[in-house]
C-alpha cells in the first residue's frame, strides 16, 4: 500500500494463526507498558486448517495478507516482519541437563549461559528418536546450578561448574514449515517463532508466579495447548486435539447445519438462535437448549484437557487459567475444577487477572481471545522467542533460527561448506630425512577465501543480519610439495660401456636405489651418495656387482686413457675394460641409475621457509607446528582438524576451545596453546 510508514525497530507486529481465526496485532512499548496500539481478526474463509496444522498454505496466506492489509490501513504502517507462533500439534517435548567447567576467577557470562543452554537445547534434540523430523520451537530452563547448588541466575557469579537443566519443545518439520510457508507467500520475514502456551504463559503466569505449581490450557479451535509451571519454571507442556472444533462439528450434527453456520450458533449471544438447515429449512433454538445438547460433548472437552494436565504434573495442580476462544464454552471452567478435584474458584478464565502492565488503546478490555497474540508479542518484546530470520548465500535464500550472535564463518559452515573452503590452506607439505637430517618442503601458499556481505568485504567474525546478502568465494588449496630424486643431485649424465648413467650421486630410499624421477613420500629415508671421479664410479659400479673387478682396467674418454683422479663431467662416453682382455659388451654390463635418452625435465630445488613465528599448537592432543607468519590466528587451526559439515548430523554445529574457554576464528595462538575442535548437537532451528 502506497504511503505507508516502514516498520520500525520496536514495531511488533503479532501474529496469531488460529485454526479458526487469523488475529494480527500492532504492539510497542512505552514509557514501561506494553500497549496494543491495534489489532484485527479474521476468519478463514474456508477449512484451510486442521488441529492447529495448516493443510492449505494459499488459503490460510490470503487470511494473513488480509489481516497485514487491514491493520496496515489502520495503523499507517507497512508490516514486513512478524512475529509468529505455533499450535502444539503433535508436540513432543524432552528434557535435557548439560554442564560444563567454568573459570573460577571469572564472572560467568550471559553468553556462557545461553551457549549452555543451547548445549542443552541440542542434548534434547539427540535424545529424540526421530530428531530429523522435528524443529525445537521453544525450550524453558528448569533449573540451573552452580558447584551443584540450585541457583535462580547464574549470570555474574563465580564457580567451577555450572548445569543447565532445560525443557525443550519439538514440532514436527511440517507445522514449522506450514507456517513459513504461508509467510513467504504473503511476503511477511518471520522474526521470531514462540508455542502458543509458551507466549500465553509468558503473559498470565510471569516468573514470578512459576512458584506456584499453576497449570495454563490455551483452547483454540483445533488444539487444546497446555503448560504448567511449578519451583519458578515451565516444566512440562501437552497438547489435545479434542477442542472447539469438537463442539462446532456436534452442532453440525444435532441440527444438520454446514460448519460456518454452526460456528456463528456456537457463538452467538442471544437467547433465540435463527439458523437454516442444510435441506432449505429454517429453524429457531433456545440458546439454553443448544448449550444443554452441547453438554457431553463439552464434558469430552474437559475430561481431555484435565487428562493431560494430570499426566504432565502428576497431581492436581494449585490453580487452573483458561484462556483462548474456547475457554468460553458455558460450564467448562466448572466441568474442569470438577475432573481435577479442584474449588470451582480454582479455575479461571484469563483476562481480568493479567499481572504485567498491558495496556489496550482505545480502553478495550483484554479478552480470552486476545491472550495469545498479547502473548506473542510479549514474548518477543522480552527476547523470549526464537530469532527466525533469512539471508541469502550466493544467491540461494537460507532461512536460520537465532542469529543474534552468529558470525558470516558459522553461516557458511552451517550451510554445508567445509572448515577448510573457509581458510586458505597451504598445500600437503613433506617431511623426510636427508642423510640423517630431518627436511620439510612446505606446499605452496593458498588462495584466501572472500566474504562480502551486502557488497562489502567483511571479515568472518562479522555477525549476520536478517536480509544481508552474502558472496563467498572458497579458499583455494595451496599445491601439495613435490620433490623428487632429480632434485636432490645436480645430474650429471655420462655412458659406461654405451649405456648412458646419471653419475652425479647415488641415491637410495628406504634401502632401495630408485630412479631420478621417483616422487619423496612423507617420512622417507633418503641417502645420497655422490659419485665425483672415475674411481668413485668404478668402485661403485663394482660394489654393485655391476662390473668385474678387473686387476688392471683400461678407462678411457671420449678415446682418451683418463686418471682414476679425473673428475666426471656431464656428457662422459667412459670405456672400462680388463688391460688384458678386449672391452666387454655392453649388453652384458648393468648400468647404475640408467636413464632413458629423453631429455630430462629439472624441477627448481625447493628451499625451506624461514621460520619465525612458528608455534606449535595442541588440536585435540596432538601438536600441530604453525609456520610462515609472524602470527597466527585460531582459523588456521581448522584445515587440521578436517571436519567435513555436508555430512555432519542435521542440527550439529562446530564448536572451537582455546585452552578450555570458548574461542572465535580470529583469536590469536601463541607457542604452547591448547585448542578443541569438534562438533556437536544443537537446537534443530536451521531452516
Amino acid at each position: 500500500m502506497d504511503g505507508l510508514d516502514p516498520q520500525r525497530d520496536g514495531d511488533i507486529f503479532a501474529l496469531d494463526i488460529g485454526t479458526r481465526n487469523v488475529v494480527g496485532m500492532y504492539c510497542r512499548r512505552e514509557d514501561g507498558v506494553f500497549r496494543v496500539k491495534a489489532h484485527v481478526s479474521m476468519p478463514h474463509s474456508s477449512r484451510a486448517m486442521s488441529d492447529g496444522q495448516i493443510e492449505d498454505i494459499a488459503h490460510t496466506a490470503e487470511t494473513i495478507s488480509a489481516v497485514r492489509t487491514e491493520l496496515s490501513r489502520a495503523t499507517g504502517i507497512d508490516f514486513t516482519r512478524a512475529c509468529i507462533a505455533a499450535a502444539g500439534r503433535a508436540l513432543i517435548t524432552c528434557r535435557h541437563t548439560s554442564e560444563r567447567e567454568v573459570d573460577p576467577t571469572e564472572p560467568i557470562s550471559d553468553g556462557e549461559i545461553r551457549s549452555l543452554e543451547l548445549e542443552a537445547v541440542s542434548g534434547a534434540a539427540e535424545d529424540l528418536a526421530d530428531s530429523d523430523g522435528f524443529y525445537c520451537v521453544g525450550h524453558s530452563v528448569v533449573r540451573y546450578t552452580l558447584d551443584d547448588y540450585p541457583i535462580k541466575n547464574l549470570s555474574g557469579h563465580k564457580g567451577n561448574r555450572i548445569t543447565a537443566d532445560v525443557l525443550a519443545a519439538f514440532l514436527p518439520v511440517s507445522v514449522v514449515n506450514g507456517l513459513n510457508g504461508a509467510m513467504d507467500m504473503c511476503g511477511l520475514a518471520p522474526e521470531s517463532m514462540t508455542l502458543e502456551p509458551i507466549a500465553a504463559m509468558n503473559l498470565i503466569i510471569p516468573p514470578e508466579l512459576r512458584l506456584i505449581n499453576i497449570a495454563l490450557a490455551d483452547i483454540g479451535a483445533g488444539t487444546a495447548d497446555i503448560a504448567v509451571s511449578k519451583d519458578g519454571s515451565i516444566f512440562g507442556y501437552a497438547m489435545s486435539t479434542i477442542a472447539g472444533d469438537e463442539i462446532t462439528e456436534e452442532i453440525e450434527r444435532r441440527y444438520l447445519v454446514d460448519f460456518d453456520t454452526a460456528e456463528r450458533m456456537k457463538t452467538a449471544d442471544t437467547d433465540t438462535i435463527s439458523y437454516t438447515d442444510i435441506l432449505g429449512f429454517e429453524h429457531e433454538v433456545n440458546r439454553e437448549d443448544l448449550i444443554e445438547g452441547l453438554t457431553d460433548s463439552i464434558k469430552t472437552l474437559s475430561k481431555s484437557i484435565a487428562d493431560q494436565i494430570m499426566t504432565v504434573n502428576g497431581q492436581t495442580p494449585a490453580a487452573v487459567f483458561l484462556v483462548g476462544g474456547g475457554s468460553l464454552l458455558p460450564g467448562l471452567d466448572g466441568m474442569i475444577a470438577e475432573d481435577l478435584g479442584l474449588p470451582t474458584d480454582r479455575v479461571a478464565v484469563g483476562g481480568r487477572n493479567i499481572q504485567l502492565k498491558v495496556e489496550i488503546d482505545g480502553g478495550s478490555t483484554i479478552d480470552p481471545l486476545l491472550i495469545t497474540p498479547i502473548g506473542i508479542g510479549i514474548t518477543a518484546d522480552g527476547n523470549m522467542g526464537y530469532d527466525m530470520s533469512s539471508v541469502i548465500l550466493n544467491g540461494r535464500k537460507i532461512r536460520i533460527f537465532d542469529t543474534k550472535a552468529l558470525t558470516c564463518a558459522e553461516l557458511i559452515m552451517q550451510s554445508g561448506h567445509k572448515a577448510s573452503e573457509l581458510i586458505a590452506r597451504t598445500g600437503r607439505g613433506i617431511i623426510y630425512s636427508l642423510n640423517g637430517e630431518r627436511k620439510h618442503i612446505r606446499g605452496s601458499a593458498g588462495t584466501p577465501s572472500q566474504i562480502a556481505v551486502n557488497g562489502h568485504n567483511v571479515s568472518m567474525d562479522h555477525i549476520v543480519r536478517p536480509g544481508d546478502e552474502i558472496l563467498f568465494t572458497p579458499a583455494v588449496e595451496g599445491r601439495s610439495a613435490v620433490v623428487t630424486v632429480a632434485d636432490l643431485t645436480d645430474d650429471r649424465f655420462v655412458t659406461v660401456n654405451g649405456k648412458r648413467f646419471n653419475a652425479a650421486a647415488v641415491v637410495t630410499v628406504n634401502g632401495q636405489e630408485v630412479s631420478s624421477d621417483y616422487q619423496i613420500q612423507m617420512n622417507d629415508e633418503v641417502s645420497v651418495h655422490a659419485v665425483s671421479t672415475v674411481e668413485e664410479l668404478i668402485d661403485e659400479l663394482i660394489e654393485r656387482g655391476q662390473l668385474e673387478p678387473y686387476e688392471v682396467m683400461e678407462v678411457t674418454i671420449s678415446g682418451t686413457a683418463a686418471d682414476m683422479d679425473r673428475e666426471l663431467k656431464d656428457g662422459d662416453e667412459i670405456s672400462i675394460v680388463a688391460a688384458e682382455e678386449p672391452p666387454a659388451a655392453a649388453e652384458e654390463e648393468i648400468p647404475v641409475h640408467e636413464e632413458t635418452d629423453t631429455e630430462e625435465t629439472v624441477a627448481d630445488t625447493p628451499t625451506e621457509q624461514p621460520t619465525n613465528g612458528d608455534v606449535t599448537v595442541y588440536v585435540n592432543s596432538v601438536p600441530r607446528v604453525l609456520t610462515g607468519k609472524k602470527e597466527h590466528i585460531f582459523l588456521e587451526l581448522m584445515a587440521t582438524a578436517d571436519i567435513d559439515t555436508k555430512s555432519l548430523p542435521k542440527g550439529a554445529e562446530v564448536y572451537l576451545m582455546l585452552n578450555g574457554k570458548d574461542a572465535l576464528f580470529s583469536d590469536a595462538l601463541h607457542d604452547g596453546d591448547i585448542a578443541e575442535i569438534g562438533w556437536r548437537m544443537m537446537d534443530k532451528r536451521s531452516i
